[in-house]
C-alpha cells in the first residue's frame, strides 16, 4: 500500500506534523515512509484510527494525520 501527501497540501508547499513528534514532514519524505498501520491518537492500533503509523526509512515510526494523506492503488 502506498500512502502519498494530499496534492492540494504538496500544491502549497507544505509540511504536515507528527501527532508523536514535534517533528514536520514534506511530501517527499512521506513518500519515502512505509505504512505499518491505522492508529489512535494515542498510538494504539485502531482500524478506524484517525492516524497512520508510518515508518521513516531511518526506522522511525511516526504517527501522521490521515486525513492529510491519500492512499495511492
Amino acid at each position: 500500500m502506498i500512502i502519498a501527501m494530499r496534492c492540494d497540501l504538496v500544491a502549497e508547499g507544505l509540511k504536515i506534523p507528527a501527532n508523536n513528534n514535534d517533528k514536520f514532514y514534506d511530501a517527499e519524505e512521506v513518500a519515502n515512509m512505509e505504512f505499518v498501520s491505522c492508529v489512535n491518537e494515542l498510538g494504539e492500533q485502531d482500524d478506524d484510527g484517525a492516524y497512520y503509523a508510518m515508518r521513516t526509512k531511518d526506522g522511525e515510526l511516526v504517527h501522521l494525520y490521515s486525513i492529510d494523506l491519500d492512499f495511492i492503488q
